[in-house]
Parts: structure tokens; C-alpha cells; sequence
């Protein structure tokens, strides 16, 4: 969706991306409901608190949200004691696209390595994350940790240059999004031969 919302030809509209909110939204609590019900052998759904920790020891709680209109996510986390009372909270919105455009690189970088297919030039149509990497531009914490590891495969490899490339040079790659966990040597799937 969210190829489709900055590079589409269509935009896509406001009211899908709700409904597609609510609907996965609704499958994710029938689910939960269902899993709560069969682990308790109730029939009736149960409310479930939050218990302390026994032994006086902190509770540290967190959860991810996916905010899709805005195509981020929230890290948010509790710290409470033992009787319950919250001793610290956060909240953190981060980049969600930044992040998993790193992850791809790094992944890359991994995958041709492993392949044996070196020397490498790796191409990104994302100027910002290009320009961390090469430049060290505007490193946002959730993503250095990262970026180190890719800067030590390039040092590994001896050649990994990084270079941006516009969306339309990079089709090929972006038309694989939607083939996840499969691998292939020296073939394509039809999604981009042509």
C-alpha cells in the first residue's frame, strides 16, 4: 500500500485505507478472543488486567503500533513496581519506511554475500537512507545500529558502493514486494521478466 500511495498512478483513497483498517482491526481481535477462550475453556470472553510481578521487581511492558495513514510506528512502553504504580512511560514515533528501506539494504548486502555474486554496486530509490549511509546525513537512533552493520559488509566486500537511483529505474526490485520468502538463482519470477 504504501508503494502504491507514493508512487502509484492512483492515489489511494482515504476511506479503503480505513476500511482496511477496521477489517484488520476486527480479524486481529476475533482472533485474539478466539485464542483467549480456547486457553481459558470459557465461553464468554474474559477481561484480562495487567497482574504486578511478584517479588518486588519492576514490570516492563511494550507494544508496537502501526499507524497506516501516516505509514509510521509507535513504540510504546510502561515501566511499573510492584504495586502497579507507573514509574516511567514513552512513547516514540519512528519512520516506519526508513527503517525497513535499511533492513532491505543490509538484507542485500547479506544475500549477495552469501550468494557469491561480489563485486556488488547496491542501487536504492531512497536518497534519504542513501545519503545516512554514505554521508552519515541525519542517522536517526532506531536506524544506526544498522547503518554500522551495513558499513561493515561494504568494508567486508572492499566494493559495496551505494547509489540512489529514481523509482523508475528500480522497478524490477520494487515489483518483487509483493513475492516475500522466495529465492531464486539465475531466474526470475513473471512478476519481472519482460
Amino acid at each position: 500500500m504504501k508503494n502504491q500511495l507514493f508512487y502509484g498512478k492512483d492515489k489511494v483513497r482515504a476511506d479503503s485505507i480505513v476500511n482496511w483498517c477496521k477489517e484488520y482491526i476486527s480479524e486481529y481481535t476475533t482472533a485474539n478472543q478466539s485464542k483467549d477462550m480456547a486457553d481459558s475453556g470459557d465461553v464468554v470472553p474474559h477481561l484480562i488486567l495487567w497482574k504486578p510481578f511478584v517479588g518486588g521487581s519492576y514490570k516492563f511492558n511494550i507494544d508496537a503500533a502501526i499507524d497506516v495513514c501516516h505509514l509510521r510506528v509507535g513504540l510504546n512502553m510502561v515501566i511499573r513496581d510492584h504495586t502497579g504504580f507507573m514509574m516511567a512511560s514513552s512513547a516514540q514515533r519512528i519512520n516506519a519506511i526508513q527503517i525497513v528501506e535499511v533492513l532491505a539494504i543490509l538484507r542485500g548486502l547479506v544475500f549477495t554475500i552469501e550468494s557469491g555474486l561480489l563485486p556488488v554496486v547496491v542501487e536504492s530509490d531512497t536518497l534519504e537512507v542513501v545519503n545516512m549511509i554514505n554521508f552519515g546525513s541525519h542517522i536517526h537512533a532506531e536506524v544506526c545500529l544498522v547503518i554500522g552493520d551495513i558499513r561493515e559488509f561494504q568494508n567486508f566486500i572492499s566494493s559495496g558502493y551505494l547509489n540512489f537511483i529514481s523509482r523508475k529505474a528500480n522497478t524490477v526490485a520494487h515489483n518483487l514486494s509483493n513475492e516475500a520468502n522466495h529465492f531464486w538463482m539465475e531466474s526470475c519470477p513473471p512478476c519481472v521478466e519482460g
